[in-house]
């Protein structure tokens, strides 16, 4: 309901259908309502909040992993390139109840992944990460570096990891585990490959619960 301070011929203050009327300081303004909001709560659109809050949550604790391994987003910065992958990629999905760890992504790109690489819990403190050179296929270089992760299941994302690996000839690379990640008796890994020029990388592979 509006309301007409001076008559039908002056200002009115209120709604009137999707006009709404409002006089401040003496001067008279007219705007278009807002149009309802709504806020579903289908079991689809939670489980993509859920996802979105998951993806942004990642990205925000793997900040300086991220800004190599989503170095080369075209469109996105490496924060919001890492969201994106994993919205798409899976890492939670209407019906489940838990973090899909092996369909969370920490790099995307063109460069080659190295060959078979194995991860293995070699002492509590310690993975060691082992692969075959696969150097000069496609545009994988002997000089190309290996970047490793491993997380915690449950932490919310928890990780350590390195930024200057070995490089894809050496065929083996060690990841040392912090105070936290020495307590779980097993832990999420990843690797990833970037280029000697940091233009390139590859997409992450998940190498187990190890």
């Amino acid at each position: 309901m509006a309301k007409l301070p001076d008559g039908i011929f002056g200002g009115f203050s209120g709604r009137i259908g999707n006009i709404v009327g409002v006089i401040r300081n003496g001067t008279q303004y007219i705007r278009s309502a807002p149009a309802q909001m709504t806020n579903p709560q289908t079991p689809k659109q939670q489980a993509n909040r859920k996802k979105f809050a998951l993806a942004t949550k990642l990205a925000s604790r793997l900040g300086p992993f991220i800004e190599k391994g989503f170095a080369t987003a075209e469109t996105k910065t490496a924060r919001g390139a890492c969201i994106s992958y994993n919205m798409k990629s899976g890492i939670y999905e209407e019906g489940d109840n838990d973090i899909r760890y092996s369909n969370i992504m920490v790099s995307a790109g063109a460069l080659r992944q190295v060959q078979g690489p194995v991860a293995d819990r070699m002492e509590e403190d310690r993975i060691r990460i082992t692969w075959q050179d696969n150097s000069g296929a496609g545009n994988a270089l002997a000089g190309d570096r290996v970047i490793a992760m491993a997380m915690a299941e449950g932490k919310q994302f928890h990780a350590c990891y390195n930024l200057e690996g070995s490089e894809r000839s050496h065929k083996e690379e060690w990841l040392e585990l912090d105070e936290l990640l020495k307590k779980e008796p097993a832990v999420h890994v990843y690797l990833s490959v970037i280029s000697p020029s940091r233009n390139l990388a590859s997409n992450s592979e998940y190498l187990g619960f190890v």
